[in-house]
């Protein structure tokens, strides 16, 4: 089995993998996709068991961030991924916090 980071941008299944679009995550996407191609959480054996609780808890937090403030990038930054056991920005994202 390939890594999440191969699997998640192969052509194929993902045109345009290196291009945001929100439209990738829609249930229908993920349902047309072969078996064990978008695999966020791992497959099989190595299946994370919190992936619900996760979910949800990354819903909730950003939910209230998201009420409370507005988040806006400092201007002048070069993101550029780097892949760990999760993708993320190499040094990671310098933002601001603007109270709502």
């Amino acid at each position: 089995m390939q890594p999440p980071y191969v699997l998640h941008r192969n052509p194929a299944h993902f045109p345009e993998p290196e291009r945001f679009d929100p439209d990738r995550w829609t249930p229908e996407f993920r349902k047309a996709l072969p078996a064990g191609v978008y695999v966020p959480f791992g497959i099989g054996p190595r299946y994370y068991m919190g992936e619900q609780f996760a979910r949800i808890e990354a819903t909730l937090v950003l939910s209230i961030i998201g009420q409370r403030f507005r988040l806006e990038m400092k201007p002048g930054q070069t993101i550029l991924p780097e892949a760990m056991i999760f993708m993320r920005p190499c040094d990671g994202l310098h933002m601001r916090l603007l109270k709502r």
